[in-house]
């Protein structure tokens, strides 16, 4: 995507998966605090940034994205068995079933993973995305798009690499926060 095509984009949805078939919501971005995003940056799903980038502000939108454009097949292998003892902390077990904790690979990625199950002696992880095999349906509105300017398409990507808030606002605890040195140039917008 070229550098015009960064658009700063704010949509209020609601996201929902099929469960037995039902129509289940999941996820909700209301008006009033509304899921913001540049496009062109791998941020949001693609199918849902194809979906509303021509959109202007007011426009309505309903999409259902298979589960191969979101977050892929469920895979068996990526349910692992780890011992028990690893999630104790001062002797007391520090997790619960349903629980979606984070863990860091051999390279130190972090990522998440869904206590499956608690047992004796070892606990069971599903390490797969929490919608991985479901089919999503997203109903919204796009309530804003415009241009991103050079300044916001820097602090996403400040953001998105793990470097804190980028607004230099001083809530990110990001060391040289409100210097300027975390993205911007230390005005908040």
């Amino acid at each position: 995507m070229d550098l015009k095509d960064h658009k700063l984009i704010a949509v209020a949805y609601e996201m929902y998966v099929m469960e037995d078939g039902e129509k289940v919501l999941k996820e909700k971005a209301e008006e009033a605090s509304p899921y913001t995003f540049i496009s062109g940056l791998g941020y949001t799903i693609d199918e849902l940034e194809k979906a509303v980038f021509p959109l202007e502000a007011g426009a309505e939108f309903n999409l259902t994205v298979p589960h191969e454009k979101a977050f892929g097949e469920h895979k068996e292998e990526l349910i692992v068995e780890l011992e028990k003892e690893q999630f104790v902390i001062d002797g007391k077990l520090d997790i619960a079933e349903g629980d979606i904790i984070p863990l860091r690979d051999p390279d130190n990625n972090v990522f998440q993973a869904t206590v499956e199950e608690i047992g004796d002696k070892t606990v069971v992880l599903d390490m797969n995305h929490p919608y991985a095999g479901c089919d999503l349906i997203f109903e919204g509105k796009v309530l804003s798009t415009r241009q991103a300017t050079e300044k916001e398409i820097n602090s996403f990507l400040t953001l998105m690499t793990g470097g804190g808030c980028g607004c230099s606002c001083g809530d990110c605890h990001h060391e040289g926060c409100g210097s300027g040195s975390c993205g911007c140039d230390g005005h908040c917008s």
